[in-house]
């Protein structure tokens, strides 16, 4: 339903209403409407032809409150903000006879169908009156409304609006009453009203701040219709996990995210640009998480206004005389504690601490039942569930990541995830350039996944995953190769803590390396276990508990894997899914099923080990480019990362100093490509399963010295 159509079901009427004794904010006769004010798409989920109230229930942060002045001033009824009146018995019918006189024939009106009236935020009012004030005062609405008053069908003359759950309760309140009441949703933008939002939105910028960027639609329309297109289709394509989409076609499943107000408000800041021609034409993993960190604070931040704004002065009401202090509002219902409640609601864990820990515990019990009230209805949650991956990734980030949050939690986060999607390792190591954030073990797996995804999104075959656990220490690196365009490549690191001494993968695992002196089990009992392409495993035992072994390559290439492992354990292992050269398995007694993987690496009569082959790519895997000349890495990280008391990999590093393959410069190593192709062979030979015998004779060379 478009918004004109719902406004011709309404009465207009021909004059404001004019008021006797003036109400405040409680009632407002002559609402100004948002300027520019885009009008939303309305979804009709019921219309009784003796509805004489409707009920326009939305999402947190969708727009209700501009709605509710656009309705009322376009037609001419007064807008009641519930938040700022007394809610209860009578006191609708009250506030209007206050405002009006008693001579006023306004209320009358209402009644019949000639005259109408619009209430907003009915979820603060229920917030801050508490249930039974609310249904007291719903009782009022229907009854000022004319609700039952009249066999035939006319015009509703009172609208409702309020978030879903206070809705819901609104709804069943008139079922128990037997009064009809039509039910409306005010949906998401469409991509042609999360177009016109955008420009109206930067347009209002412009006539506050006079700033020549908010003026880029009006100014340079091409340029920016190509900039907003590319953003919108990057995001559309994250949300979607998928590397091309088509925005228009996808709209319907990315629309509670493209559309929804606060994104577009901070896609309009992002967009807000000098030169929207030189802007590149696709944002980096890291920009992208910028811009929806943005996003999800400016949601937070309102959230937190909107809750303590109305719960603060009733709570500081409510302290005993005896309690010397006071509630303060920038304390409640913060960033952190809307993290902590919503992962909890979402898993359906129990806060194990009060938040926030400085509420006086005397207003503790009515400050519990006003977050139990308006926490269902945040805009990071739907029915339950996450509203979307990316408020999924930040919540469940932040949750592994803060010991704040981690306390207040009955179960560890970690062990509570399902699924993470792309952005979850850019979230989790948000905030700490130049640290190597510490992980739990548990996490590890989710982080390659997440690094995964967000590597198949942004389409990057070169991106690659090293877990290295050795004794009670353990290092995660995330990597990959600058794409066009861009100058620096991407990582993440991580250091990782409570090593089980038993490294569990669950999920598909593919370009990754994982070295270990210990256990590693791979898959679950009863499931197929999907591993490769770029797979090596390297650990003294492994437990194969998946039913079917399946292994990937990148099309048209060898990029299989390997398992380099002492002792292989598959009972419950019934096939596998393998070319000839798909898999190489070094183990002296493998699995039945495994042995016509066995491979071996020698030189003449001399047998490499494989690990010095991992040994080998890890070093020469860590050079990227970047606007240092050449490939090149900190030596500190070389040295004290991937180096550090490793004999095996000390030894590498010197004959390859020695024979000037890599060159100190500074505080940087530099990796000359020629002086190693003299050698017989260059990086791309290291991205396969197997080394190739120049590579064998290389290391031969190094262990012999």
């Amino acid at each position: 339903m478009q918004f004109q159509d719902f406004l011709k079901r309404l009465p207009r009427m021909v004059d404001p209403l004019t008021l006797a004794v003036e109400q405040g904010d409680a009632l407002d006769p002559k609402p100004e409407e948002v300027p520019g004010y885009v009008p939303p798409t309305l979804t009709e989920s019921s219309w009784p032809a003796d509805a004489t109230v409707v009920l326009v229930e939305a999402a947190g942060a969708v727009g209700k409150s501009a709605a509710a002045a656009a309705i009322a001033r376009r037609l001419n009824w007064p807008l009641v903000r519930a938040e700022e009146a007394q809610v209860g018995s009578y006191s609708l019918s009250g506030l209007i006879q206050d405002a009006t006189g008693f001579g006023s024939g306004y209320i009358a009106d209402v009644g019949i169908g000639k005259s109408g009236i619009v209430i907003d935020s009915l979820d603060e009012a229920h917030f801050r009156a508490g249930t039974d004030n609310f249904l007291a005062f719903l009782d009022n609405v229907w009854k000022v409304s004319g609700a039952n008053g009249f066999l035939n069908p006319r015009q509703p003359s009172v609208v409702l609006l309020s978030r879903s759950d206070t809705a819901e309760l609104v709804r069943l309140a008139f079922l128990d009453a037997n009064v009809s009441l039509a039910h409306i949703h005010l949906d998401f933008f469409d991509q042609a009203g999360a177009e016109s939002f955008l420009e109206a939105y930067m347009a209002q910028r412009f006539q506050e701040t006079k700033r020549p960027e908010y003026n880029l639609p009006l100014a340079s329309p091409a340029p920016f219709q190509r900039l907003r297109d590319s953003r919108m289709k990057q995001i559309a394509g994250v949300l979607l996990r998928q590397t091309d989409v088509n925005v228009r076609k996808s709209w319907g499943a990315v629309r509670d995210f493209l559309g929804y107000t606060p994104v577009l408000i901070a896609m309009a800041e992002a967009l807000a640009v000098s030169n929207p021609a030189s802007e590149k034409s696709s944002l980096t993993a890291e920009d992208q998480s910028n811009l929806l960190r943005e996003i999800i604070n400016h949601i937070s931040i309102r959230e937190q206004r909107k809750f303590s704004e109305h719960l603060q002065p009733k709570l500081q009401a409510g302290l005993p005389a005896e309690v010397d202090g006071d509630v303060v509002a920038a304390t409640m219902y913060g960033p952190a504690e809307q993290c902590a409640r919503v992962m909890a609601f979402v898993s359906g864990d129990e806060i194990e601490m009060p938040l926030p820990v400085t509420l006086p515990g005397a207003v503790r019990p009515a400050y519990e039942q006003a977050v139990r009230t308006f926490l269902p209805d945040h805009p990071f949650v739907k029915a339950h569930r996450f509203a979307s991956v990316v408020f999924g990734d930040y919540v469940t980030a932040m949750a592994c990541r803060s010991m704040e949050i981690r306390a207040s939690l009955a179960t560890p986060p970690e062990s509570q995830i399902e699924s993470v999607g792309p952005f979850f390792a850019r979230f989790l190591a948000d905030e700490r350039i130049g640290e190597t954030l510490e992980v739990r073990e548990a996490l590890v797996e989710h982080i390659v996944a997440s690094w995964t995804q967000e590597a198949d999104l942004v389409r990057a075959s070169d991106s690659h995953v090293v877990i290295t656990l050795v004794g009670s220490e353990g290092a995660l690196s995330c990597s990959r190769e600058p794409l066009a365009g861009q100058d620096e490549s991407a990582e993440l690191e991580f250091s990782i803590m409570d090593v089980s001494g038993a490294f569990h993968v669950r999920r598909p695992l593919k370009r990754t390396t994982l070295l270990t002196d210990q256990g590693v089990i791979l898959g679950e009992s009863g499931k197929h276990f999907l591993v490769g392409p770029r797979v090596a495993v390297v650990a003294s035992e492994m437990v194969l508990e998946a039913e079917t072994l399946r292994v990937d390559t990148d099309r048209g290439s060898s990029q299989g894997v390997a398992f380099a492992v002492e002792s292989i354990t598959a009972n419950t292992l019934s096939k596998v899914e393998a070319g000839p050269k798909d898999l190489h398995v070094f183990s002296s007694n493998p699995p039945a099923r495994l042995r016509p993987y066995m491979r071996s690496m020698s030189v003449g009569q001399y047998e490499v080990p494989f690990q010095r082959y991992l040994d080998l790519r890890t070093i020469l895997t860590c050079f990227r480019p970047s606007t240092k000349s050449g490939l090149s890495v900190l030596a500190a990280k070389l040295d004290g990362k991937i180096v550090k008391d490793n004999v095996n990999r000390a030894r590498i590093l010197e004959k390859l100093q020695s024979i000037g393959a890599i060159g100190r410069n500074g505080s940087w190593y530099n990796l000359d490509l020629a002086t190693l192709g003299g050698l017989g062979f260059g990086l791309q030979d290291l991205k396969t399963g197997e080394p190739s015998d120049a590579v064998l004779r290389f290391l031969y060379m190094c262990d012999r010295g």
